[in-house]
């Protein structure tokens, strides 16, 4: 082999130097391009996952509300059903309430009526002895 003046090995040095500055550039350039790429899959792939999570979030809210809504009506039926069962209740009431009423004024009315009669014969017997005393005394009322 014949050996290389300065001259040719500096320039073998420099060509050497460029080759490798050129595969350095473009191997930069590839793994930036996958780089860029695999950031763009990984934004997509986040993107996908964050619409599901919302769907999902609006699914579960929309049932949720759905559900309220029929614990809401089944809660107004019931409502509705204790209001008149506490209506009937309170008619009742009132029903029992104006029967005794009425049961108790009878019944007083009937012992005042037996009070004045009882009353009126005490008193028909008094002046019947007074004038018995009277007329054994021999005067007149």
């Amino acid at each position: 082999m014949q050996e290389m003046s300065p001259m040719q090995a500096s320039q073998a040095r420099e060509s050497e130097y460029r080759r490798l500055q050129n595969d350095l550039r473009t191997m930069k350039k590839e793994y930036q391009t996958k780089y860029e790429k695999g950031i763009k899959v990984g934004d997509e792939l986040l993107k996908g996952i964050d619409r599901d999570y919302e769907s999902k979030i609006t699914t579960l809210r929309n049932e949720t509300e759905r559900k309220i809504n029929e614990m809401r009506i089944k809660h107004m039926e019931r409502l509705k059903i204790e209001e008149r069962k506490l209506d009937s209740e309170l008619m009742d009431l009132k029903q029992i309430h104006e029967d005794k009423k009425k049961e108790l004024q009878e019944s007083q009315s009937s012992q005042i009526n037996q009070m004045n009669d009882s009353h009126q014969r005490t008193l028909e017997q008094a002046r019947t002895k007074f004038e018995a005393s009277m007329s054994k005394y021999g005067e007149s009322p």
